[in-house]
């Protein structure tokens, strides 16, 4: 059974409310979206950042699942990826407070519902 068949996107929606959404990490080895070499695979850097405290390693892991999830969304041809692609915007996004932040919610949400409306789409099967 591929999971990356149309008819079957609704496993990736239970799926993405049982894990809260880390399934996308499954994906993300499913299309190939992990490059060799990225800072992610180094795990000296997970160390560092656990070690430095909590609010590091939890940073890491969000930029790391917001990497995944733009990975993700731009092989399954989300709409708006010459937009959510741009690591800047991100940044802008944090540094700016309340419409930033909020901006970045709806920018991270939209990343994260959109991959499986591609799914339903049928847009995942020329992966299999």
């Amino acid at each position: 059974m591929n999971l990356l068949k149309k008819q079957n996107g609704w496993i990736w929606i239970v799926l993405n409310i049982i894990t809260c959404g880390l399934i996308i990490f499954l994906l993300g080895k499913k299309l190939n979206v992990y490059e060799k070499g990225a800072w992610y695979t180094n795990w000296h850097y997970w160390i560092l950042g656990i070690v430095c405290g909590f609010a590091p390693g939890i940073i890491m892991f969000l930029i790391f699942n917001i990497q995944i999830s733009i990975g993700v969304s731009e092989k399954l041809d989300v709409p708006g990826r010459n937009i959510y692609a741009l690591p800047y915007l991100w940044i802008l996004f944090v540094i700016i407070p309340i419409i930033g932040w909020v901006s970045f919610v709806i920018l991270f949400i939209y990343t994260h519902i959109w991959y499986l409306i591609s799914l339903f789409q049928g847009k995942g099967e020329r992966y299999i």
